[in-house]
């Protein structure tokens, strides 16, 4: 497994900035919550049935992912959200490693159309999504926590990659999804007790 890349991207450095920019007498009030759009979008297309609206436009990704992001919300209560984006298969790590991810196939069919139409949904519904050429969606959320954590904000990362386990600090909790309507929740103390004294470094040793 290879860590989160911490990006310079001058939009990404923007949101960050514009995060965490109030600083000191508002941070009891501040929570950010980053969500793993396309993680989230693979695990409610597979959880539900085919749906379609009158188009004919496969939904049911989209159904799922409005219905998991809805509960979440309502749980957390957070002040910031930010949605993170795939922009493509092609990212930094392939010219580090020519075969990574080389056998993971595309999408369906039936899923490819909506990631369009869920960035369409975001967008008229006022939340903030993120992709950078280049880069996954796993970066942008680990440069955001990381800036969020530095501002002293709590964080919550929305995923069903156990790979941001590795993020979990006393100010960054994950929040997995199991199943389309299910999540487990690690904190700093959970992780602890699941694994041991295990710190950042040694987990990403563990999940290698």
């Amino acid at each position: 497994m290879l860590s989160f890349f911490c990006l310079s991207c001058p939009f990404v450095i923007i949101v960050a900035e514009h995060l965490c920019e109030n600083g000191g007498a508002v941070l009891d009030s501040q929570k950010l919550m980053l969500i793993d759009g396309n993680s989230l979008l693979y695990r409610a297309f597979y959880a539900l049935p085919l749906l379609k609206n009158s188009q004919g436009l496969y939904t049911n990704g989209v159904y799922g992912f409005l219905t998991m992001f809805n509960r979440v919300v309502a749980e957390q209560k957070p002040s910031h959200i930010v949605v993170a984006f795939d922009m493509s298969k092609q990212t930094f790590r392939n010219d580090v490693y020519d075969a990574y991810k080389a056998n993971r196939s595309a999408p369906p069919d039936e899923l490819q159309g909506q990631f369009a139409v869920l960035r369409e949904v975001l967008s008229a519904l006022g939340i903030v999504y993120v992709e950078q050429a280049g880069y996954e969606a796993d970066d942008i959320i680990g440069t955001l926590s990381r800036r969020a954590e530095e501002a002293e904000i709590p964080t919550v990362i929305v995923t069903g990659d156990g790979d941001s386990l590795q993020l979990v600090s006393p100010q960054v909790n994950v929040l997995m999804t199991r199943k389309a309507s299910a999540t487990s929740s690690y904190t700093i103390q959970s992780r602890s007790k699941r694994n041991g004294r295990l710190n950042r470094t040694n987990l990403l040793r563990l999940r290698a």
